[in-house]
């Protein structure tokens, strides 16, 4: 139970570490439903909160859903390095190719970012190679 003097923020913190607690430990309905309830808490900056329940439904493959996560996210904080990226694997997955490669463009850009650096990109070194990264 949260605690009478809770913030929103404060609640909404404690939410997406059990969500990121569940997901780890394969509870994807837990995890859901904590992202979920972070969401609903309806705060001004729910982007973390997107960006988790992105990555779980990305972990699941419900792509659409991961896809409609990281949006909204973006739409929060379009210059999230998470979001970003999630939105790029996704469209990456689902065969937007060219939307992928400009958002992984983006975080060369931004944050510096290499693909081949990256433990989740180590079997798609073929396709960024192709793609001139």
């Amino acid at each position: 139970m949260f605690g009478l003097f809770e913030s929103k923020k404060e609640k909404q913190d404690n939410l997406l570490k059990k969500g990121m607690a569940a997901m780890a430990s394969g509870r994807f309905n837990a995890a859901e439903g904590y992202f979920l309830k972070a969401v609903e808490l309806d705060i001004f900056d729910s982007a973390e909160a997107w960006i988790g329940l992105g990555a779980l439904y990305f972990s699941v493959e419900m792509n659409s859903k991961a896809k409609d996560c990281f949006e909204t996210a973006l739409g929060q904080k379009p210059d999230d390095y998470h979001a970003i990226r999630g939105m790029a694997l996704v469209e990456r997955r689902i065969g937007n190719d060219e939307h992928a490669v400009e958002l992984f463009r983006q975080l060369q850009a931004k944050f510096d970012y290499n693909p081949y650096e990256d433990p989740a990109q180590a079997s798609e070194h073929d396709w960024f190679r192709s793609n001139g990264f």
